[in-house]
């Protein structure tokens, strides 16, 4: 009776002495793997805007000498993959190439995936105003093709409906001096789908006439009077 005892104990004491380590092991593996996982979190953590872009780029090419195709496809990835850093993308974006801001302000709204019914619209302006700031010159145009790629945006709760282009353009030319009031110094006041926007008044005839339905001078308080 006392043999399979000992046995027994033998076995307990075989599986205690290997126990321990096989324990150990798994939780080095476990460990190793959750390190693994979170060195590219944060390594993306730690990039900047423009390095986010850079990483998405073709290794022989640069943001500031890549073809357009190229930049807008590095944009989007890095939108993607980064969305609440998509502003500062933007602006890094536009600031090294801005013969592309329409185009890289319309791939970072289209690539923030934005839900048409519930769009985040404080994120995609940010991403506006940083692309009007780093080039006032085009504060119009990005305007009006916000208001086409997300026109639910295009109101705002601080400015009132249909003011945030207006207010928009006017802080981007106050910041860079040129000017700040609505209709004086080196920007005018027009009326564009409902929304008083501001364009610089030496562009004024050229834009009107590249705008046929668009009028000189804030929209009237009445909602059909500028349709």
């Amino acid at each position: 009776m006392k043999e399979p005892r000992k046995n027994n104990s033998r076995k307990a004491l075989v599986l205690s002495i290997w126990k321990t380590p096989i324990l150990l092991a798994i939780s080095l593996s476990l460990a190793g793997v959750f390190w693994i996982a979170s060195v590219p979190m944060a390594r993306a953590a730690s990039m900047s805007p423009a390095e986010m872009i850079q990483a998405n780029l073709p290794h022989a090419m640069s943001l500031t000498s890549a073809p357009k195709a190229e930049v807008l496809s590095a944009v989007c990835s890095a939108v993607t993959k980064n969305q609440k850093k998509a502003p500062e993308i933007v602006r890094a974006a536009v600031g090294a190439r801005k013969e592309f801001a329409e185009d890289i302000l319309k791939t970072a709204v289209r690539c923030l995936h934005l839900d048409a019914d519930h769009p985040d619209c404080e994120l995609a302006r940010h991403a506006l105003k940083e692309a009007i700031a780093v080039d006032p010159d085009q504060a119009a145009t990005l305007n009006e093709l916000f208001i086409q790629l997300v026109p639910g945006c295009a109101e705002s709760p601080e400015e009132g409906p249909g003011n945030f282009a207006a207010a928009t353009t006017v802080n981007s030319l106050s910041g860079t001096g040129g000017g700040g009031s609505a209709g004086s110094g080196d920007s005018c006041t027009v009326c564009h789908a409902n929304q008083s926007i501001q364009v610089a008044c030496s562009d004024l005839n050229t834009y009107l006439k590249n705008h046929p339905g668009d009028t000189a001078g804030a929209c009237e308080a009445t909602p059909n009077a500028n349709r």
